[in-house]
């Protein structure tokens, strides 16, 4: 049998010593998941033992074949399963993928909601992104990292990630519960003269009445005290401080849903309002509408760059008014589930009605002039017709091009418009395709005027100002202040209310104080006030006992 060496710092002075310290540890540790092994010793008895009573049992047993079938019962295969939950290596990773996907979010830029699911939206957002990005484009775009927080990926390290978070806290809730209710674990002589923190008083009294002054006072500083055999005590507080990390564990839990929720659940819309003019649908199968009646802007003088901008935005529900107010950035409008931000400043849009042969209104709006030709001498609004799978370029002469012969003959005031269906390769309603890219229209069309094409009717109602109004609405929301309630609630009982433990043992004249707690600064600076406070017990004595932390 192998000899187990014990380091020096942490010897016995006696083998029986040695023996009552590990019974001591083993005890101690039932007691608290918090509780470290005291000495080397105990580290080395349990890696030897483990390897005996693994031989042990094999001889009682019986050896089996090398290349016999290992047989694992339901209950084991769950119990194994369960612990790759709480596994600290395994909750690691998951939390470090989780922070690589938040740091890729952060970094590249996110396509804004709702621009994913839309074809042309997303082939728009990626023309940007590649003047930005470059050949990477579409690397980045075929891993999802523009829309990152709705990827497959960052739903399954989530979930993973809530599945760690509840496997941790459900196996730690059986140790915080045992040690709230069901207190106090036996102590041998030697502990008190091995322990990480330790101190001695001199009591003048017999050990009875020593302990039970004690006793006394410790209650009286709302500690909690377990008489234990052999004149000793075990005194504790806050052993439900432990709990506020399970309330901490639970936010997080919370808050991991609301990500999914607003990924899978969430609905927003950019609404491109004309100042003054119709009011535009939010769309979702609501009856909801929204007009922005007035809008005004506040210039910086001296860089003359625009500091705030605000529109005075009216909702009505089933064509009722419910609610105006004026909207900024920071100061959006509510209305039952939906919230109405100022997303953009002025800008300036085509106003175009489209019908088809039946007279029924397939689009009636403002059309943003957000693209320009390739020649820069027109500015482009586009309208994707989706039940049609048609998108439609309105076209116009670009500011500050009046009196320039732009390549498409507009003139100022006029429009034209280009029907591409999808999947062709040309214009429907054009046959020219030496021209541009964006091609002419079939024909210049005026103010108030129309133009036919097959069975849809474009009209150019006016050139009109506009805004952008974003509406969304995010049933995560509500979990996210839950979460975050529930974390200021747990991190502030965990850090206030610390679980404080000490033990007691009255021998003579002498009154000794211990515990094993991990080296933390303010439980040494709590543990010399008692000793200190322990001193004045007994007022009749002059020996004062000085603390000293164990050596490790």
């Amino acid at each position: 049998m192998a000899t187990r060496k014990t380091p020096a710092s942490k010897a016995m002075a006696t083998e029986e010593a040695a023996v009552e310290l590990e019974e001591d540890a083993a005890a101690l540790e039932d007691t608290s998941e918090e509780l470290e092994d005291d000495t080397a010793a105990d580290v080395e008895t349990d890696a030897e033992d483990a390897p005996v009573e693994a031989a042990a049992s094999v001889h009682d047993v019986g050896a089996e074949p090398a290349d016999a079938e290992v047989v694992i019962g339901l209950g084991e295969f769950f119990r194994r399963l369960y612990a790759v939950t709480y596994s600290k290596t395994l909750g690691l990773i998951i939390i470090l993928a989780f922070a690589v996907i938040v740091l890729l979010g952060v970094i590249f830029t996110q396509a804004p909601a709702g621009t994913w699911p839309d074809t042309q939206a997303r082939a728009d957002f990626l023309t940007e992104m590649t003047s930005k990005y470059g050949v990477a484009t579409k690397v980045l775009s075929a891993l999802g990292i523009f829309h990152i927080f709705s990827s497959v990926g960052f739903y399954v390290v989530t979930i993973a990630l809530a599945i760690s978070i509840i496997g941790c806290t459900t196996h730690r809730i059986p140790l915080l519960w045992k040690r709230w209710r069901h207190p106090g674990a036996s102590v041998s002589q030697a502990f008190f003269s091995a322990a990480r923190y330790r101190g001695e008083v001199t009591t003048g009294l017999d050990a009875e009445a020593g302990l039970a002054k004690a006793a006394q006072e410790l209650k009286a500083a709302h500690y909690r005290v377990v008489e234990l055999p052999e004149n000793s005590l075990f005194a504790d507080r806050n052993a439900w401080g432990g709990f506020g990390t399970v309330v901490a564990h639970l936010s997080f839990i919370v808050i991991l849903a609301a990500f999914l929720v607003s990924g899978l659940a969430s609905y927003s819309v950019l609404l491109n309002a004309p100042i003054g003019g119709n009011p535009v649908a939010v769309g979702d199968g609501t009856n909801l509408t929204v007009a922005v009646t007035d809008y005004n802007e506040t210039d910086d003088p001296a860089s003359g760059q625009v500091t705030d901008y605000v529109s005075h935005v009216i909702v009505y529900d089933n064509g009722q008014q419910v609610k105006e107010q004026d909207v900024r950035v920071n100061s959006p409008l509510t209305y039952g589930k939906w919230t109405f931000y100022q997303y953009s400043a002025l800008g300036m849009a085509y106003d175009v009605t489209i019908t088809s042969a039946d007279g029924s209104t397939l689009f009636n709006g403002s059309v943003p002039q957000q693209y320009q030709s390739n020649d820069g001498t027109l500015s482009v609004g586009i309208i994707r017709l989706d039940d049609l799978g048609v998108d439609v370029q309105v076209e116009g002469p670009a500011s500050g091009q009046i009196g320039i012969n732009n390549t498409f003959g507009l003139q100022p005031g006029q429009v034209g418009f280009v029907i591409w269906v999808d999947g062709a390769t040309q214009p429907d309603n054009m046959d020219d395709l030496s021209l541009p890219d964006s091609g002419p229209p079939a024909a210049a069309v005026d103010p108030g005027g129309s133009y036919t094409s097959k069975d849809l009717t474009f009209t150019f109602n006016r050139e009109i100002q506009y805004t952008g109004i974003k509406a969304r609405t995010d049933p995560g929301t509500i979990l996210v202040w839950i979460g975050g309630l529930l974390l200021v609630i747990g991190m502030t009982v965990t850090f206030t209310f610390r679980y404080r433990r000490v033990w007691l043992r009255a021998e003579g004249k002498q009154l000794w104080l211990a515990s094993a707690d991990k080296e933390d600064s303010g439980f040494r600076q709590d543990f010399t006030e008692l000793v200190a406070k322990a001193h004045t017990w007994y007022p009749d004595e002059k020996e004062k006992a000085s603390t000293r932390k164990g050596v490790n």
